[in-house]
């Protein structure tokens, strides 16, 4: 069954100025370095309706005891997002896929005017293939990633910022 999550994040600055910072290869890149990942390559392809930015990097993770058995704790993770503009808005769709694991993330980020700037929300969900322990990956999984899309958001306000 998959695991759900919904983040949420307030710019001081509006959603145009964040679009372009999530569309900007050298950002991307630097964001990426500044996690500890490796083997970066970020390309960004326009598309008739959008955008598509794709970011690929090698992430070493601490693997929680039931999976060190089946999984190398480093990885290639390619993250897989198109962005279209709709009114006022952006919106992401996206696709984690991460090499060696069997299972899925799929989700979808909003860039909308608030009060403050804009209000960044991603839904997502991991959904596992492997029997018994598929659930508990999931969750480890889950909590992985939404501790990396706040670290990122962090990242990216303070690059709004300088």
């Amino acid at each position: 069954m998959p695991t759900p999550r919904k983040i949420s994040h307030e710019y001081a600055t509006g959603p145009e100025r964040v679009a372009a910072l999530l569309r900007d290869p050298e950002f991307l890149k630097r964001r990426c370095e500044a996690a500890g990942e490796k083997n970066i390559e970020v390309t960004v392809e326009e598309l008739p309706d959008g955008l598509r930015v794709v970011v690929s990097r090698d992430k070493e993770v601490e693997l929680p005891g039931f999976a060190k058995r089946m999984f190398n704790a480093n990885n290639r993770i390619v993250d897989d997002t198109r962005w279209r503009r709709q009114g006022e808005e952006w919106v992401g769709e996206y696709e984690v896929a991460i090499t060696g694991v069997p299972g899925e993330v799929k989700g979808k980020s909003t860039l909308a005017p608030s009060a403050q700037g804009c209000r960044y929300e991603s839904h997502f969900q991991v959904t596992s293939r492997i029997p018994l322990v598929g659930g508990k990956l999931e969750g480890w999984f889950a909590d992985k990633l939404e501790e990396t899309f706040r670290a990122n958001a962090q990242r990216n306000e303070e690059q709004l910022k300088s």
